[in-house]
């Protein structure tokens, strides 16, 4: 008989986890708990029909009016800790980050059975009150037996703070959103830059490096910016050359993420910091080579050279010449590039590897309960 599994995913996570699970049916029983917030929501409920349909996965969708720091989250968790009870699991598998009130949660989780997820080893300086962040972390993990990560400098940083827990390592797999038919652009070489638009992300440093090629004489090169982004005047004012930036600022639906990377020949990230992208396993996904500044979050899984490559974080003089020097070379570098990105992609983030480190994952929880 299959054990069961009880997998819990909010609404920011479900794309680490939608393609996965099908795929560990044959092994287990699971109930999916997906949650979703009531206004904004990633995904929808016809998301998950093909699924439940093609493979018999059973689905609960929970629905949260509530914010994080709303203090009515404590009687959710309860409600929430309630439905896993009643499914009996053999294990628990919550893909869910520390916020002010999930500690409630994780506390009344047996730790023998439970395994639960960290994206980040630590606070870093992109959280918006850094103390009060390690509180909640602390308070969310302090107990926890069995931790799953995402990235090897993560997990060496969470060992380093946690180090009474257990951690698995398995990098996040290859994120897909359907297939594109989209064909790029011969005319000129387009530099993509997806996702929410903040400080962090340092879309301007793209933006001088672009404008500084530019006035270098370089014409056939285009950046396309798209994503949603609350003060896009301050980048808007950067740009001097309206004629190489394709803008769409919006928060961009799922069924246009295929053809925003395949109709694009590189895929940009100039961050000041990460401690790793999701939006880096769409481009994996969809063979677009990535440009990334030398974080650890980034050469974890980006090899110079062989999938992307790499520049000095913050340095507008090394991006620009790396871009100049893609633009120029590109029918010698681009080729060469697409095919050692393939064959490292399906070396290191195949089905059948991202699989197979789940179940040995899960195999040994159950064993050791």
């Amino acid at each position: 008989m299959k054990r069961k599994i009880c997998w819990i995913t909010p609404d920011y996570f479900i794309d680490c986890d939608i393609d996965i699970i099908p795929k560990l049916l044959p092994f287990f029983e699971i109930d999916w708990i997906v949650i979703l917030p009531t206004t904004g929501a990633r995904f929808k409920k016809e998301n998950f029909l093909d699924l439940v349909k093609q493979y018999g996965l059973t689905i609960e969708i929970v629905y949260c009016q509530y914010r994080q720091r709303d203090a009515r989250r404590v009687a959710f968790y309860l409600k929430l800790y309630q439905k896993i009870k009643s499914v009996s699991p053999d294990l628990i598998y919550l893909n869910y980050g520390a916020t002010p009130f999930s500690g409630v949660l994780t506390s009344l989780l047996n730790k023998n059975s439970t395994i639960i997820t960290a994206h980040q080893g630590e606070v870093h300086k992109g959280f918006r009150f850094p103390l009060v962040a390690n509180i909640i972390r602390n308070l969310y993990y302090w107990k926890v037996k069995y931790v799953n990560m995402f990235s090897p400098s993560q997990t060496l940083l969470f060992n380093k703070n946690y180090p009474n827990s257990h951690v698995f390592m398995i990098l996040l797999g290859l994120k897909d959103f359907g297939e594109s038919k989209a064909v790029k652009k011969i005319d000129a070489v387009q530099f993509l830059s997806f996702g929410i638009i903040n400080y962090g992300k340092h879309i301007d440093l793209l933006i001088d490096a672009a404008c500084n090629i530019y006035e270098k004489g370089i014409r056939n090169f285009k950046i396309k910016i798209a994503g949603a982004c609350d003060n896009w005047d301050f980048y808007q004012n950067k740009i001097k050359f309206p004629d190489i930036f394709e803008i769409d600022i919006r928060l961009i639906d799922n069924k246009e993420i295929p053809d925003l990377f395949s109709e694009s020949h590189y895929f940009v990230q100039p961050y000041r910091i990460v401690t790793q992208s999701g939006p880096l396993k769409i481009a994996f996904n969809y063979a677009t080579p990535v440009i990334v500044s030398d974080l650890l979050g980034f050469t974890d899984e980006v090899k110079d050279g062989v999938n992307g490559f790499v520049f000095k974080k913050n340095d507008v003089h090394d991006l620009e010449n790396l871009l100049l020097k893609l633009v120029e070379n590109h029918d010698t570098i681009y080729p060469a590039l697409i095919d050692g990105m393939k064959t490292y992609t399906t070396d290191h983030y195949s089905m059948e590897v991202i699989t197979n480190s789940y179940l040995n994952m899960f195999n040994f929880v159950i064993q050791n309960k």
